[in-house]
């Protein structure tokens, strides 16, 4: 498998409010982290299977290194996705990813 596709994993902390330097408040801070990664489109048949119903656009996104943090969204190209499931084996991790 080539991971040749740039994903970036982002974390929005919608919970804290802060105020920044001109005297604003600011809600949420997201976190991005760039990662290139293995995409791949999930088949109708396998998602039947896993997840009992077939959504269009639904990716496997797979890493070989954890992110440093839970990410809420990854983002592939211009589309932010969801992430519906998270699998962490032995030596990479799996995000199964839907349009948001």
């Amino acid at each position: 498998m080539r991971r040749t596709q740039k994903v970036v994993f982002i974390k929005k902390d919608n919970a804290t409010v802060s105020m920044d330097a001109t005297g604003n408040f600011v809600r949420g801070q997201s976190v991005e982290w760039v990662v290139t990664a293995h995409v791949s489109d999930l088949g109708a048949e396998r998602q039947r299977v896993v997840f009992g119903g077939v959504i269009n656009n639904r990716y496997a996104v797979r890493i070989l290194q954890s992110p440093p943090f839970e990410p809420n969204e990854i983002k592939i190209g211009e589309m932010v996705y969801k992430i519906d499931k998270r699998t962490i084996l032995k030596n990479k991790n799996v995000y199964i990813v839907s349009e948001a």
